[in-house]
């Protein structure tokens, strides 16, 4: 309607003018005057107003320059030719303007949107993870359309499904999805995979879903208050959401990636984790084997002290069969952090000599020098942890 209006103000405009010429030029000019109102009206608003132009145009010629004048009556046939062509003319002239003026703003709306997703797209392109993917997107939309932007995705809680806000542009102001009129519209959105606005108590939201071809990742919320983005701006920011929508689909394709190649490492190390406790775990039993069953097969053959022997050895590979399982135990509560660290001031020596003792069988052979700087000072750790790994090390060397 303003449209309308303003192209009423310019034909007026344009009849003042034609009529302040005719005082100087034929009616032929004054034509030309018309004419031009009408193309000045197309050429700044569309093609409704550009005919309606042409129609005050004609109606005004009519009424101040034709005979008789004043009136809407014409007398000469050459005169009603003339203004029925000009008519004609300024109607399809105006139509032609303004729909030039539509592509070349439409191209101009292309242009802008093109190049906020180059933008968007330079930005996003680094982004390490999700959650800076959204917060350079909010703050891009921000820049550009002056609004605040919520985002929202659907996220599992026990046995049912909820929406909630992962992130806000202002913080002085927040969306209530507890209202259900805002969780229905902001559910039909993320459903139907549709873009949608929904008013109250002045405030006007839109919803508009980040999709690709595998799923729904956010719903992205417009808040404008001071008015309603125009339709140029949501069809923007519907192509904002797209580009999102690749970059957080980018984001998911390469953590998915690494938790495969962290869940093939670890398949890795479990093979070589059986692989080594199948072999440690085989050789103390086969040499408690061995000394049960020559107890139990020799036993009158075979003398007190080769019984204490291998009664002794015996004893030595079942406590080493139990550090192996101990060391088990630990590693499976280390991997569902239940292993707790209690940490005390023990000294280093006295770590050292505990492994030791544990070991005084293993290391009797052997000759074990121990030199330990003077300035190391307490150690504040879980002595037990560190002594098993001592242990560990000086059994595998």
């Amino acid at each position: 309607m303003k449209l309308y209006f303003r192209a009423t103000l310019w034909m007026i405009s344009t009849s003042i003018v034609a009529i302040f010429v005719s005082q100087f030029l034929s009616l032929a000019n004054v034509l030309l005057v018309f004419f031009m109102g009408v193309l000045i009206t197309a050429a700044t608003t569309s093609v409704g107003p550009a005919v309606w132009s042409a129609i005050l145009g004609f109606l005004g010629y009519n009424f101040f320059f034709a005979e008789p004048h004043y009136t809407f009556r014409m007398i000469e046939k050459q005169e009603i030719f003339t203004i029925l062509f000009f008519l004609f003319i300024s109607i399809i002239t105006g139509n032609l303007a303004a729909r030039l003026r539509q592509k070349i703003s439409a191209l101009q709306n292309n242009q802008t949107i093109i190049q906020s997703l180059l933008t968007l797209s330079r930005k996003i392109s680094a982004a390490p993870d999700e959650e800076t993917i959204i917060k350079i997107s909010s703050e891009h939309i921000k820049e550009i359309f002056n609004v605040d932007t919520f985002f929202i995705q659907h996220e599992s809680n026990h046995s049912h499904h909820e929406l909630t806000c992962v992130y806000q542009s202002n913080n002085n102001f927040s969306i209530n999805l507890s209202d259900s009129k805002i969780l229905n519209a902001a559910t039909s959105s993320w459903e139907n995979k549709k873009s949608l606005g929904w008013v109250k108590d002045f405030h006007e939201f839109w919803f508009i879903p980040i999709f690709s071809d595998i799923r729904v990742y956010k719903l992205l919320v417009i808040f404008k208050n001071e008015s309603s983005p125009t339709p140029d701006e949501l069809h923007q920011m519907e192509a904002l959401s797209k580009q999102i929508a690749q970059a957080l689909e980018r984001s998911q394709l390469v953590t998915d990636l690494e938790e495969s190649k962290i869940q093939g490492e670890t398949e890795q190390l479990r093979s070589a984790l059986l692989t080594s406790v199948s072999h440690d775990l085989r050789t103390p039993l086969t040499t408690m084997i061995g000394a049960i069953s020559s107890l139990i097969q020799y036993d009158e053959k075979i003398s007190l002290t080769d019984k204490k022997e291998l009664l002794k050895s015996t004893l030595n590979e079942a406590e080493r069969l139990n550090r192996y399982i101990q060391n088990l135990l630990d590693m499976t509560r280390l991997g569902y952090g239940e292993l707790k660290l209690n940490r005390d001031w023990i000294s280093l020596e006295d770590l050292i000599n505990s492994a030791m003792s544990r070991l005084h069988t293993l290391l009797t052979p052997f000759i074990l020098k121990i030199d330990i700087d003077p300035s190391v000072p307490l150690l504040y750790a879980h002595g037990a942890f560190l002594e098993q790994a001592l242990v560990n090390i000086l059994e595998n060397a």
